[in-house]
C-alpha cells in the first residue's frame, strides 16, 4: 500500500516545520517578548520550542510496510468488531475534488477512540489521502503515540499553561494550513462523556484563521461536518464512569475494551454538506463573535447528520424506566420512531420488525435484562443506558 498524501501541495515534515518556525520573524520577536517577561535567554527558549515542537509535530511515515499492517489492523481488529460500518461514499470520494481548490477541515464529533482509526480509514480508502488529526495529549504514549504520530496525528496539551509552549502549537497549525494540509480534529475537544454533544472549541479555528491570514492565501478553507455513532461503545463504562468520578481513567483502559468486546453492533458516519470559512466570516462585529458563531454553526451541523441506531433509539426509550413490559416498551418505542419519522430524521437503520433482535442485542451488551416478559434496567447500568439514548436527545427537545 502507498503511504497516502495529508496534501496535495506537499507534506509539512517535522523538519518543514522547524524551519519555517525559527526563521519566522513574528515568531521570533513573540518569542522575545515572553523571554523577556520570564527574565530568562532567547537561546535557553529556543531550547525549550524544540522540544515543544517534538512534542507537538507528527512524523509521518513514508514505509510500505507500515501503511500495509495499519490498513490490516483498523479492518480486521476495528472494523472486524461491527457488523457493518455505513458510510456516505459520495461525499468521502468528492473530499479529493475539494482538496484542489480549497484546504480542506474535517471536523467530526467524538464518540470513541474507535474515531481515529475509522474515518481516515475510509477517507484514505476512497481519496488516497489521510488527514493530519489532532489528538489531545492523553493519546501520546508509548507505543499509541508512537504509532499515531507515524499515522500523521499531531498532539496538543489539554491544559496548556505555558505561554511558550501555546506559541509552538499556534504556529504549527499555522503552518498545516500553510502546506494545505487536509485536517481531521474533534470540534468538541474531547470525548463527550454525557453521550450528547458538547459546545465547541474555538481556539483552533482561530489559530487555521490566524494561518489564513499570516500567509495571505487566496484558497478558502472548507469544513466537513461528520457525524460518527455506535449501536454499541466499547469504552463507554470507562467514559460514563471519569463522567460520575470527575476522574480521568489511564487511555490504556479504554484500549483494553477494544481487545476485550466483539459484536459491536453498526457503525454509521455520515459526512455532510462542506461549509465555507470565507462564506462564514461576515456580518460580525469582531474575530472572535465569527469564529464562535462558526464553530456553533459546525456543531448544529454534525447534530443534524446523526443517524438513528435502533440501540440508541431503544436506550433513550428506557432512560426514565427501570422495569417495563416488552409491550409498553415497544409501543414506546414506535412512538419515538413515527416521530422521527414526522421530523425528518434518518431512521433508515431502524426496523420495527427487529425490536425484539434490539432487545436481545442491549441484553448481550448487559444494558438490560429481559425476563417474563419485562425489561429491567439495573441501576448500576442505568447511566450507560443514559449515555447511549443522549445521542438521539436533541432530536426530541
Amino acid at each position: 500500500m502507498q503511504a497516502p498524501l495529508r496534501s496535495l501541495k506537499g507534506d509539512l515534515s517535522h523538519e518543514d516545520a522547524k524551519r519555517e518556525i525559527f526563521s519566522d520573524e513574528s515568531f521570533l520577536i513573540e518569542l522575545g517578548r515572553i523571554s523577556a517577561l520570564r527574565k530568562i535567554k532567547l537561546e535557553d527558549s529556543k531550547l525549550q520550542c524544540l522540544e515543544y515542537l517534538k512534542e507537538i509535530a507528527s512524523k509521518t511515515s513514508k514505509n510500505k510496510l507500515f501503511w500495509a499492517i495499519s490498513k490490516a489492523i483498523v479492518r480486521k481488529r476495528m472494523i472486524g468488531s461491527f457488523n457493518n460500518v455505513f458510510y456516505n461514499r459520495e461525499k468521502v470520494l468528492s473530499l479529493k475534488e475539494l482538496a484542489r481548490e480549497n484546504i480542506v477541515v474535517i471536523t467530526p464529533n467524538h464518540r470513541s477512540v474507535f474515531d481515529f482509526m475509522l474515518i481516515p480509514y475510509f477517507i484514505v480508502g476512497e481519496t488516497g489521502m489521510m488527514p493530519a488529526i489532532l489528538a489531545a495529549d492523553v493519546f501520546n504514549k508509548f507505543p499509541v503515540g508512537y504509532i499515531f504520530r507515524k499515522l500523521g496525528t499531531y498532539f496538543v496539551r489539554r491544559n496548556a499553561e505555558d505561554e511558550i509552549y501555546s506559541l509552538v502549537f499556534k504556529h504549527y497549525v499555522m503552518l498545516a494550513v500553510k502546506y494545505e494540509l487536509m485536517q481531521l480534529f474533534f470540534i468538541e475537544g474531547g470525548r463527550v462523556k454525557s453521550g450528547g454533544y458538547a459546545e465547541p472549541k474555538i481556539g483552533i479555528l482561530k489559530y487555521i484563521l490566524n494561518g489564513v491570514k499570516k500567509y495571505n492565501l487566496s484558497k478558502d478553507v472548507i469544513f466537513v461536518p461528520v457525524n460518527i455513532s455506535y449501536d454499541f461503545v466499547p469504552e463507554s463504562s470507562v467514559v460514563v464512569e471519569e463522567h460520575l468520578t470527575g476522574k480521568r481513567k489511564s487511555i490504556f483502559k479504554s484500549l483494553f475494551s477494544y481487545l476485550t468486546k466483539k459484536n459491536l453492533g453498526n457503525c454509521y458516519i455520515n459526512f455532510g454538506k462542506p461549509v465555507s470559512l470565507k462564506e462564514s466570516l461576515t456580518g460580525f462585529n469582531s474575530e472572535n463573535e465569527a469564529m464562535a458563531a462558526f464553530g456553533s454553526n459546525l456543531i448544529d451541523n454534525i447534530k443534524s447528520l446523526v443517524v438513528v441506531s435502533p440501540i440508541s433509539l431503544l436506550c433513550y426509550t428506557l432512560i426514565n424506566s427501570n422495569k417495563i413490559s416488552f409491550d409498553e416498551f415497544f409501543n414506546s418505542y414506535k412512538i419515538n420512531f413515527e416521530k422521527l419519522k414526522r421530523d425528518g430524521c434518518n431512521i433508515s437503520n431502524v426496523d420495527l420488525d427487529k425490536v425484539r433482535d434490539y432487545v436481545d442485542f442491549a441484553v448481550g451488551k448487559k444494558l438490560i435484562r429481559f425476563d417474563e416478559g419485562f425489561i429491567f434496567i439495573d441501576e448500576k447500568v442505568k447511566p450507560v443506558v443514559e449515555y447511549h439514548g443522549r445521542n438521539l436527545g436533541h432530536l426530541f427537545g
